[in-house]
């Protein structure tokens, strides 16, 4: 009988240990962890120059609402934010002399933990004459008369200047952080890699030479013009694009993952063929260290 009073006994204190701990204060192994936050860096820049611009103002709300929640003024071209990265969102954008820019933005990943590269092109407003401004007249020498000739003359404005290509990225040595390849292009609709590319590749395959132990994942993206399945495939096919000439350089094939997306993770606009360059991109996320 007494040798079952003390397992009984015992079985009690057991019981009371929880409850106990409790009321003594212990912290609650239950409590829900914060939201994670990712970081974002980029920069404003000018659409034709990409020089930085100062004083730039970059305002941040949620897709679904019309408020701005966060925005900071840009005193040397770049900014820094920390989002949630599951919610979707407006990113508006103005600077003195440009014409104000809004896009939408959301993650490519649901738990990145950094991302950098992001650029915001701004173009420059058209300077257009008040109506309380008087015309002002000029006085100008009659034009030179020359006689006719066979040469054929040109009219119109000249053509516009293609886009410059930016310089290769500064690849860092960071896990799941996604930086946006650039300096990567792609003829329109297709996989062929523009000759302007290769300084970025060569960029790419030395950082993997100088970190033998990285493991990368190669996302691949495009705009949302044309059939939803064959943009799906063109874009794994341009992620694929790089693997290949990754490994034929040198680099073990199990080092590199490639995904496509095709347009569903715009990080711009596709109203415009400015902003629609932007969604046709290829991202880096380094997976292993």
């Amino acid at each position: 009988m007494i040798k079952l009073f003390f397992i009984q006994l015992a079985g009690l204190l057991y019981m009371a240990l929880p409850m106990a701990s409790v009321c003594l204060g212990q912290p609650d192994r239950q409590a829900v962890e914060p939201a994670q936050e990712t970081l974002i860096e980029g920069a404003v820049v000018d659409a034709e120059t990409r020089r930085m611009l100062i004083g730039a103002v970059v305002s941040i709300r949620y897709a679904d609402q019309t408020r701005p929640f966060t925005s900071m003024t840009i005193t040397d071209g770049s900014f820094r934010f920390r989002l949630d990265p599951k919610r979707s969102y407006i990113i508006s954008t103005r600077a003195p002399g440009y014409d104000t820019k809004e896009e939408p933005f959301a993650f490519t990943s649901t738990f990145p933990t950094h991302l950098t590269g992001k650029l915001i092109m701004l173009g420059r407003t058209l300077a257009r004459p008040s109506a309380d401004t008087p015309a002002v007249t000029k006085t100008t020498p009659a034009p030179e008369v020359r006689k006719a000739t066979n040469q054929p003359t040109t009219t119109g404005t000249p053509p516009a200047k293609a886009p410059s290509v930016p310089a290769p990225t500064a690849l860092r040595l960071e896990k799941d952080v996604t930086t946006e390849l650039r300096a990567i292009q792609f003829a329109q609709s297709t996989a062929d890699l523009l000759p302007d590319s290769q300084p970025e590749l060569d960029n790419l395959l030395t950082f993997l030479r100088d970190n033998p132990r990285v493991e990368i994942e190669l996302a691949g993206h495009t705009d949302n013009q044309g059939d939803f399945d064959k943009n799906l495939a063109l874009s794994k096919q341009r992620a694929d694009v790089i693997k290949q000439f990754l490994v034929k350089n040198g680099i073990a094939a199990r080092r590199i993952q490639t995904r496509g997306y095709g347009g569903t993770r715009p990080v711009a606009g596709n109203n415009t063929e400015e902003t629609r360059r932007l969604n046709r991109r290829v991202e880096l996320i380094i997976r292993k260290i």
